[in-house]
């Protein structure tokens, strides 16, 4: 098992669809759908419903793609424990905010953010409340405003 493959997983979960999926993690979507094949022989369970589309997990595969959101978030904290270790704040931040006060926070937070953290990368998205938190429960936003 691998975390590739573990963030596949959690892609056509999240997408619903290989091609998607693939397409969002840069890789060819005959290399993903191995990649989540040889995971399924490995842990000897099937992952994801096939039939449907879209493609959903089974049962089983949402527990795993619980474990693997966990594992997955705990993964990249190490680098983030090193870069605290050597006092830099570096690496991504997801932000969600709700189009009713967009305009009024985002032309002063993305400047602050950038001035103050420049190795952090700044991702925002308008989102909806129920999307939010959404994406919050599927781990692809940090912070929401």
């Amino acid at each position: 098992m691998t975390i590739a493959q573990l963030e596949y997983l959690i892609a056509v979960a999240n997408y619903g669809s290989f091609s998607t999926a693939a397409e969002k993690c840069f890789v060819t979507q005959p290399s993903l759908s191995i990649q989540i094949k040889n995971l399924e022989d490995e842990l000897g369970v099937i992952l994801l419903d096939r039939s449907r589309k879209p493609v959903v997990p089974t049962e089983t595969g949402n527990l795993i793609i619980e474990q693997a959101q966990e594992a997955i978030y705990s993964f990249s904290k190490i680098k983030d424990c090193i870069d605290s270790i050597k006092g830099t704040i570096a690496g991504e931040l997801r932000v969600a905010i709700i189009p009713t006060i967009a305009p009024y926070w985002v032309h002063r937070l993305v400047p602050a953010i950038i001035k103050k953290y420049p190795q952090v990368k700044l991702y925002i998205n308008e989102m909806i409340t129920p999307n939010i938190i959404e994406s919050l429960h599927k781990g692809q936003i940090d912070v929401c405003i």
